[in-house]
């Protein structure tokens, strides 16, 4: 199609759509690596994203970003400037744990760091240290107003493949009727991971009191609520990244058992976490 004959609309239809979802979820099955899944992961988010964002000028826009990377400051972890002449000689060893995303996070931040930096002076350590994460996916809310287009976190996704013990059978019999607990222990075993994404994400998106994370399996999700816990400050600077433990929803999956759409928990779910971020706007 020459340059200038392109069309001022598209129309998508919708039984398109669930006929491509319905498709890649099916060859889900025939995928080993994590990221053979990116590509049904992505067109659910982005059909979804679509159907819940709003046109017109007081509208906004629900898009979902690959990769979308998210750090700390180069000063996060610097000690606050002491007040008393007998604290100017401490070095940084004395700074309280609390300045840290948690004492667990803190230690698998500082062992990251350890295996990547095999020479940096104990004074550059702090600015170095790896505090970037980067989820697999974000869903972010932005409003069509330019006046106030900066985005507002919805919610991040993070993506893994089933085990697998949960493969082979379903291989052999052609039947794939994994047992509850085969589902539970992979999102059991994502939420360290999670939870430093949490601490991260409140820290890039100030006005947030609220994290969700939508852990993904397959077809099947589970939502993770983290709640930034009480500020706290300590001569003036405020201590960051302090979540409460995830509140857990039950396991759902993507699709309806027909194939036919969004099962309704996913719908739920979406709606909850898109009206949590509209109830927060100016």
């Amino acid at each position: 199609m020459p340059p200038g004959n392109w069309v001022d609309w598209v129309k998508i239809l919708r039984n398109d759509e669930i006929s491509h979802m319905r498709r890649l979820e099916n060859e889900i099955l025939d995928h080993e690596k994590e990221a053979d899944l990116h590509q049904y992961m992505q067109t659910c988010l982005g059909w979804a994203s679509l159907q819940a964002s709003v046109p017109g000028l007081n509208g906004y826009r629900l898009q979902s970003i690959a990769q979308y990377t998210m750090g700390l400051p180069p000063d996060a972890y610097d000690p606050p400037e002491p007040t008393d002449r007998k604290l100017r000689s401490m070095g940084p060893a004395s700074v309280d744990e609390d300045q840290s995303l948690s004492k667990t996070t803190h230690s698998s931040l500082s062992a990251a760091h350890t295996q990547k930096q095999s020479s940096a002076s104990a004074a550059n350590e702090s600015r170095e240290r790896d505090t970037h994460r980067t989820p697999d996916y974000v869903t972010l809310l932005t409003l069509n107003d330019p006046s106030k287009a900066h985005d507002r976190l919805m919610c991040i996704h993070e993506l893994k493949r089933y085990s697998p013990n949960m493969l082979t059978p379903a291989r052999t019999t052609g039947a794939f009727h994994p047992r509850p607990d085969e589902v539970h222990i992979i999102f059991q075993e994502m939420e360290d991971q999670t939870a430093e994404q949490a601490q991260i994400a409140l820290y890039k998106f100030q006005r947030a009191k609220v994290v969700y994370v939508m852990c993904h399996a397959g077809k099947y999700f589970r939502v993770l609520k983290y709640r930034r816990k009480k500020e706290r400050k300590r001569n003036g600077k405020k201590l960051f990244g302090r979540v409460t433990a995830p509140w857990r929803s039950e396991v759902n999956t993507i699709m309806n058992e027909e194939q036919t759409d969004f099962s309704i928990a996913f719908k739920r779910w979406w709606t909850i976490m898109k009206n949590a971020v509209i109830e927060d706007l100016d």
